[in-house]
């Protein structure tokens, strides 16, 4: 009886994949002890293994990526942060005054209401003046020490939703 070879595991040495004479079978022979020898060097249990060959280089595609779970985690709290400063720009909205100057409200105001919310007032402050959804002045804001500090108010909720693409 014959032995049965599966078609994906016989192995075709010819280049062309005719006939050929014996140079096409030793071409195909020196092809296949290329891609053997490249993918030894990629197997950590091997002599000849190169570590360079496994790693991503700084700016190729899939460098520095999360991947899987951690992923999933990142996006949910962007999502989250998100959802925060929607939330927030609405309370800013809300106790924001017109001014010639402008809409806004001090820094005491959205603290007393907003600190009942999250705890993470200043630092929603914070990323939302870094997406420009707001404005104020200095780098940080301190409780008591920068309660007369104006918030001014520079978009509207449903542009910032838009700008972060969020749907709701």
């Amino acid at each position: 009886m014959a032995e049965y070879e599966a078609p994906e595991q016989k192995r075709d040495f010819r280049v062309g994949g005719t006939g050929g004479g014996v140079k096409d079978l030793l071409k195909g022979f020196k092809r296949w002890g290329d891609e053997q020898e490249a993918l030894s060097k990629r197997n950590p249990f091997n002599r000849d293994y190169d570590p360079s060959l496994c790693s991503h280089k700084k700016g190729e595609d899939g460098y520095g990526e999360p991947v899987g779970l951690t992923k999933q985690r990142g996006e949910k709290a962007k999502n989250h942060v998100y959802k925060e400063i929607i939330c927030l720009l609405g309370h800013v909205k809300s106790l924001c005054t017109q001014q010639p100057d402008g809409l806004y409200c001090t820094f005491k105001q959205i603290f007393d209401r907003y600190v009942k919310i999250s705890d993470k007032v200043v630092g929603i402050l914070l990323r939302a003046r870094k997406y420009r959804f707001i404005d104020f002045e200095g780098e940080m804001l301190w409780q008591r020490q920068d309660d007369d500090v104006r918030i001014y108010l520079l978009s509207d909720i449903e542009t910032a939703k838009n700008k972060l693409g969020l749907k709701e």
